[in-house]
């Protein structure tokens, strides 16, 4: 039997050996893709939030009393301008007409008698048969009986305007709105009626505010190109997207600045004319409107997923000639699709990683590759001849 004393010196040393730290592994910095960044012209711009109006709205009403005989349109329908929309009894308005040309042909016979009883009493009167007092009624009444003339032209020309608002046309050429009096209803009664309304879709109005500051940039780019294009009134292209569109893809310009700034909010209203003759805008949509101003020419771009941000601002991660990974803050300007434009902080000959930032710690070494580079190394890490999974893959029968 071992001695108790020897045992317990076995068991410390044994204790001590398994508490002994092992040695540090040796540090391997990370690979990283580097890459330098796009240098071209970008057009500066803005993008603003707007919205659809039409560019004419016509209320259709009914101008005159009476019973709607019908309707002459489609729920939804396009129209043109002079379309007949709405029709109203019209028997009413047909029979003042005849009357009013009956009026016509009275005052038309009372003024042919005043006139000849006017030229009998003048002949007269050279040879003193009558007196110039006899003269002088002859031709009041002529004249009284010219002015029933044109009181009686104007009450057929009412009487035929009345008539002529029994048919209720379309002001504008547009898309029309639903009916909203049925057949039968008596309209004008009191008031005009508002039978349906009308409103032009092609083009399409876009109302949205600018800025004070951008204001006075606009009035320095309307001055410019009212110079250069000889015109007072120079168009500003504007770019339009609603939601669910990819891009900006509809294409207008700036026609009207409002003339007072609203004081409360320190903007001004801008209308753009965008054309829509497929109709795929709607008025009272939301929409972005993208206004280009200046072009920075020369431009320096980075990837906007290479850019990170933390208290200090936005940054991107480059690797010295030393090879230490550096964090560089930077100020950015406008997006360009996957793209973001550095005002400062980079220069087109610097490289930044654009994969791998997630290993790279600022301070601490890491080795290098291209873009070209890390796509070689992809490809050949690629087995030769290995076919391409299909989707879903065909699954291995079990083995049981």
């Amino acid at each position: 039997m071992q001695h108790p004393s020897r045992l317990l010196v076995a068991l410390l040393a044994a204790f001590a050996g398994a508490c002994e730290k092992p040695a540090p592994a040796a540090y391997q910095p990370p690979l990283v893709t580097i890459t330098k960044p796009v240098v071209r012209d970008v057009t500066r711009e803005q993008v603003f939030i707007g919205e659809t109006r039409p560019a004419q709205t016509a209320e259709v009403r009914a101008r005159v009393r009476g019973f709607l005989q019908s309707i002459e349109f489609e729920v939804g329908a396009d129209v043109q301008a002079g379309d007949v929309l709405f029709t109203i009894e019209k028997s009413e308005f047909q029979a003042r007409v005849a009357q009013a040309q009956a009026s016509l042909r009275i005052s038309e016979a009372e003024y042919n008698r005043a006139q000849a009883d006017f030229e009998r009493v003048e002949t007269a009167a050279k040879s003193n048969a009558v007196s110039a007092s006899e003269v002088g009624l002859r031709r009041a009444e002529r004249d009284k009986s010219q002015a029933n003339i044109e009181a009686a032209r104007a009450a057929l020309e009412e009487a035929q305007l009345n008539l002529s608002y029994t048919d209720v046309k379309s002001p504008v050429t547009g898309r029309v709105s639903r009916n909203l009096v049925d057949l039968g209803n008596l309209v004008g009664s009191g008031e005009p009626t508002l039978l349906t309304t009308v409103v032009e879709l092609d083009p399409l109005h876009v109302y949205f505010e600018i800025s004070e500051r951008t204001f006075t940039e606009f009035l320095r780019e309307f001055s410019a190109r009212a110079v250069d294009e000889g015109s007072e009134r120079a168009r500003h292209p504007v770019q339009v997207a609603l939601e669910g569109d990819e891009g900006f893809p509809h294409e207008g310009y700036i026609d009207f600045i409002e003339n007072t700034a609203q004081s409360s909010t320190g903007t001004i209203q801008v209308r753009a004319v965008v054309p829509n003759s497929d109709y795929r805008m709607y008025p009272g949509l939301f929409a972005r409107v993208r206004v280009p101003q200046d072009v920075i020419e020369g431009a320096v771009l980075v990837q906007e997923k290479a850019i990170s941000a933390d208290l200090g601002g936005k940054f991107v991660l480059l690797v010295g000639a030393n090879g230490t990974v550096e964090r560089r803050y930077l100020k950015l300007g406008q997006q360009q699709g996957e793209l973001r434009v550095v005002n400062d902080g980079l220069t087109a000959d610097e490289a930044y990683i654009v994969d791998g930032m997630i290993r790279a710690r600022p301070g601490l070494p890491a080795r290098t590759q291209t873009l070209e580079e890390a796509a070689a190394a992809k490809a050949a890490a690629k087995p030769a001849g290995s076919p391409a999974k299909a989707d879903g893959g065909a699954k291995k029968p079990s083995s049981n």
